[in-house]
Order: C-alpha cells, then sequence, then structure tokens
C-alpha cells in the first residue's frame, strides 16, 4: 500500500489484512521503489497523488526497471490525465476514494486473476517456445521505455 494519508494507510492495510493479505506501507512512491527493489510483491495499491514521487511516477520507474508487479490506483482528487497517463503504462485499475470495503476487495480480486492468467500464459510459452518467450520479454521492455519515452514528450 502506497499512500501518505496515515488513515487511508490504515483502512487499506485493514482491508487486504482482512482477506489475509501480508500488507507492507510505504508513505511515498520512493520508500515504495525501494521497497520493490528488496522483495517480490503481488500488487500495489497506490494513491497517485503524494509528496516526493507521486504513483504515477512510480510505475514508470517500476516499468523501466522491469518490476512487472500489478499496479491498482486510488485516488478521491486525481486529474483524470493522470488517471490516463497510469492506464497507459500498465495500471490494471482505479478505484475513487472514498470507497467500501467490497469495492476494493473486487477490484483487488480482479487484478490478481488478471495478473495469475498472465503469469499461467507466459509460463506456457516459455515451456513451449522459449524463443518467442524472451522476444516477447524484450517487446515488453521496449513498449515500457517507448511508453516512458512519449509521455516524457508530452509533459516536457
Amino acid at each position: 500500500v502506497v499512500e501518505d494519508e496515515p488513515m487511508i494507510q490504515e483502512v487499506v492495510a485493514e482491508i487486504l489484512g482482512s482477506l489475509n493479505f501480508d500488507v507492507t506501507v510505504a508513505g511515498d512512491g520512493l520508500v515504495a521503489l525501494e521497497l520493490l527493489h528488496k522483495e517480490k510483491f503481488n500488487i500495489v495499491v497506490s494513491d497517485v497523488l503524494m509528496p516526493n514521487m507521486n504513483g504515477v511516477d512510480l510505475l514508470s520507474q517500476a516499468r523501466v526497471e522491469n518490476i512487472p508487479v500489478p499496479f491498482i490506483f486510488m485516488s478521491a482528487h486525481a486529474a483524470m490525465a493522470l488517471v490516463a497517463q497510469a492506464l497507459r503504462l500498465g495500471a490494471i485499475d482505479f478505484i475513487q476514494k472514498p470507497f467500501r470495503h467490497q469495492d476494493l476487495t473486487e477490484v483487488i480480486y480482479r487484478v490478481l486473476d488478471i495478473a495469475n492468467r498472465r503469469e499461467k500464459i507466459e509460463q506456457q510459452i516459455q515451456a513451449s517456445n522459449p524463443e518467442l518467450f524472451e522476444h516477447v520479454q524484450k517487446e515488453e521492455k521496449m513498449i515500457s521505455l517507448m511508453r516512458l519515452r512519449n509521455n516524457t514528450k508530452r509533459i516536457a
């Protein structure tokens, strides 16, 4: 959970804990990026607007560094441009704050299902055609770099 507001950190961590997930909390994108370097996570639930490094920049950097963790963004007042940018970078879903326990639960399970299906497909491709798998992995890295380049051009 990447969130700068302690009360929301606590609520989201409680919801995820009630679903039997081990939860790690970071107060901003920089701390979260350090954690992504040290540990493997099944999912990242991140606020969009935070100090030091916002959620979209965190996702962008994770993609550049080939950290394939699925992202869900949450925000009460995110600009739609930032949400659209996050989706272009590969975020899987977005949830509007405030949200109900059930809404977050549904999004979490949907995103984990998508990630699990993708992993199974990748394993099947890797087992049946390692050359194709390597090519697909290189393509994904190239696509991530091109997305970052295109987004940088739009911002500048």
